[in-house]
């Protein structure tokens, strides 16, 4: 059976660690179910090459949203927000693996 690939969109939050004074750093999550299930990775990301250009209408440079390559495949994400944990990535991953991009806090050792 061939992998199907979804377009997964995470929400992101703010997790606040007391230690050292208190900082505060970014979790995701997934949010809802996925965007689209396609057959293919190709397929997965044209649909997530049309997400990003769907919220980047009306927006400025300085507000769109960004796509970008890396070891993980094709993912976006927004790219300016004013706060830790405002804003949004999203994700091609392969529908078995879905949600794995997902972090939450991290104890300070």
């Amino acid at each position: 059976m061939a992998t199907r690939y979804v377009v997964q969109v995470y929400e992101r939050y703010a997790i606040y660690e007391p230690a050292e004074g208190g900082y505060y750093y970014e979790g995701l999550e997934p949010f809802e179910e996925p965007e689209e299930v396609c057959d293919t990775k190709r397929e997965a990301a044209d649909a997530l090459r049309r997400i990003v250009e769907l919220e980047n209408v009306g927006k400025t440079r300085e507000d769109e949203g960004y796509l970008q390559g890396g070891a993980d495949g094709l993912w976006a994400g927004s790219r300016n927000h004013r706060y830790i944990g405002e804003g949004y990535e999203v994700y091609v991953e392969p529908l078995k693996t879905r949600g794995s991009h997902a972090k939450g806090r991290e104890p300070y050792c």
